[in-house]
C-alpha cells in the first residue's frame, strides 16, 4: 500500500489530502472573468470558506482522512532556511519589467544572515510586508 501523496487508485479509499482554503483569490473573481477562470458564476467567499471548513471537518471526523492545509505546509517550509532559500531562488522569478522590485522584495523576506548580513534579529516570511 503506497504511503506518500498521490492518486494511486480512482476508486480506492482517500486516506490523505492537501487542501487550500478559499481566500483572497476568490474576491478577485468577477462576472467578467469567472468564465475564463472556469467558474460558472461569482461565488461568495464567506460561504465558500464555511462550506470548505465543513467539508474538511467531515473528512477528518467522519471518515478519518488526514487533512493538511497547504498554507500551513508552506509556513513550515519557509520557517526552514533551506526551504525558504529554495522557494526564493527557484520559484520566484523576476520578469523584465519588475526586476529591481523583485530583488527588493526577495531581500525583504530573507533573513539577514541569508542576505550576508549579521543582524541580531531577523524577519520571518510570515511577518514581512511586501
Amino acid at each position: 500500500m503506497p504511503t506518500g501523496f498521490g492518486a494511486h487508485s480512482e476508486v480506492g479509499k482517500l486516506r490523505k489530502v492537501i487542501v487550500h482554503r478559499p481566500g483572497l483569490e476568490m474576491r478577485r473573481l468577477t462576472p467578467s472573468n469567472c468564465q475564463e477562470l472556469l467558474f460558472d458564476d461569482v461565488i461568495w467567499t464567506r460561504k465558500a470558506r464555511q462550506e470548505h471548513d465543513a467539508f474538511v471537518d467531515l473528512m477528518r471526523d467522519e471518515f478519518g482522512i488526514q487533512v493538511w492545509r497547504v498554507h500551513e505546509l508552506l509556513q513550515d517550509v519557509v520557517a526552514d532556511p533551506e526551504g525558504r532559500a529554495y522557494i526564493l531562488n527557484r520559484k520566484l522569478i523576476a520578469n523584465e519589467g519588475a526586476h529591481s522590485h523583485f530583488h527588493a522584495c526577495r531581500n525583504r523576506v530573507m533573513k539577514p544572515k541569508e542576505r550576508g548580513e549579521n543582524w541580531p534579529i531577523g524577519r520571518s516570511f510570515s511577518n514581512a510586508r511586501l
